[in-house]
């Protein structure tokens, strides 16, 4: 997948949509693990706005990932 800021949280598959919408709103809190290159980007298929999402575990740079805890999103940096 990937995770952009303005375009939330896609998929490059719309049959992946459906069930990742689900398991998001079945839940309290939602993390995603996302690598450096895929933060910024926009697959196809819209699964939920970047607002969803609660934690986000990433190999970026700790500046990378600010915009995101400005967002109220807690962050993991994992080397």
């Amino acid at each position: 997948g990937s995770l952009h800021r303005e375009y939330g949280i896609r998929t490059p598959e719309m049959d992946e949509v459906f069930i990742k919408r689900a398991m998001i709103e079945a839940s309290a809190e939602v993390a995603a693990l996302v690598s450096a290159e895929k933060l910024g980007t926009a697959l196809p298929y819209l699964v939920a706005p970047i607002r969803a999402l609660t934690h986000l575990i990433s190999d970026a740079s700790r500046e990378t990932l600010a915009p995101y805890q400005e967002m109220g999103i807690s962050t993991i940096t994992a080397l």
